[in-house]
């Protein structure tokens, strides 16, 4: 007992009868899953070309060159170099350059139990100046899948460190993997993908999700959202314009996880905003959700002719909100259906 994770151990074992005859075994102590939050890795411990931190893994992907998939390595200076260059000391990288375009490699992080969080964000740093395809997941299931879970793609085309932050309270359980994809172009130049200062952190107040607009018509609607942590409040802002900050337009203070618009222009695009007020000083981000108002009275769309007999036909339409409908039909095609018999 008393074993640190992670750790190999050699063990010798001989009989204690004054004969030297030693057998041997070694083993290596698992991780342990990540309970205590805030977490992070910079990665300035690792000295050991083509290394990776404890209790990650990068052993997936279609990438076979343990120096083409994520790793440190020790060169200071030039393309792929990790050894202090990286956005703070030390990074790790994957060669997009020499390894075969669709080369895929995935570094995994340790594990992590979330699930006493009220929610939690990821933050990384990166920079991607010609290389490949980046791309983020996450895992609830130590990392066994996650595809169906994509946080970010296309991280491309950056040449300066670039701090990236997700919500990822949505997600929290106790079995919690990052999961950072690269996928090799065999591009020219300084075709790495550099990884740095991964956290985790503790959110406090966790952003609403599944914002969706009900009971639409061209002058009303209902908002509505779900609630990711204990808020009981929130506040909504409502406006044509785009806005940079939007709690400089005007806050509609709520305590239910809806609200009615009314007054509204038809055919408009409306930008909403929604954030969850935790406390007097403590408010989640604000989540974006675009609203499209219909036009007062709607083209009718989708016209099928079902039920058919040598003297009858059934006719339905989609007609969205409205409530009632002209209708004519005839033996000949007509140029102007109002012509005929409405």
């Amino acid at each position: 007992t008393g074993l640190t994770d992670a750790t190999t151990y050699y063990v010798y074992v001989q009989t204690a009868c004054g004969i030297e005859a030693w057998i041997n075994k070694s083993f290596t102590t698992p991780c342990v899953v990540v309970t205590s939050l805030p977490w992070s890795e910079n990665f300035d411990g690792l000295s050991v070309a083509n290394s990776i931190p404890n209790c990650w893994d990068n052993s997936e992907g279609t990438t076979t060159t343990d120096s083409y998939r994520w790793c440190y390595n020790t060169s200071t200076s030039g393309n792929g170099a990790t050894n202090g260059t990286g956005h703070s000391g030390n990074c790790i990288r994957f060669n997009s350059w020499t390894n075969s375009t669709g080369n895929t490699n995935m570094l995994k992080t340790p594990a992590f139990d979330l699930s006493s969080y009220v929610g939690a964000s990821l933050t990384f740093w990166y920079k991607n100046p010609t290389g490949g395809d980046f791309s983020v997941y996450i895992s609830t299931d130590g990392g066994a899948t996650y595809t169906n879970n994509r946080l970010a793609t296309g991280l491309t085309g950056t040449s300066t460190w670039t701090e990236m932050t997700y919500d990822i309270t949505p997600y929290s359980g106790n079995n919690v993997v990052i999961v950072f994809k690269g996928t090799s172009n065999y591009g020219s130049g300084d075709a790495y993908i550099y990884l740095d200062d991964v956290s985790i952190d503790v959110i406090t107040c966790p952003v609403v999700s599944a914002i969706e607009a009900s009971n639409q018509t061209p002058t009303e609607a209902t908002i509505g959202w779900t609630e990711n942590g204990t808020a009981t409040n929130w506040q909504i802002v409502v406006s044509e314009d785009a806005l940079a900050d939007p709690a400089t337009g005007t806050i509609n203070n709520v305590a239910t996880t809806s609200y009615s618009l009314t007054t509204l222009t038809p055919e408009t695009d409306y930008n909403v905003y929604v954030r969850a007020k935790c406390a007097d000083d403590d408010f989640s981000d604000w989540v974006p959700f675009t609203l499209s108002t219909p036009a007062l009275c709607p083209v009718p769309t989708n016209i099928v002719a079902s039920a058919l007999t040598e003297t009858s036909a059934t006719v339905t339409w989609n007609g969205y909100h409205a409530t009632a409908w002209d209708v004519v039909y005839s033996a000949t095609s007509l140029t102007d259906p109002a012509t005929g018999d409405i």
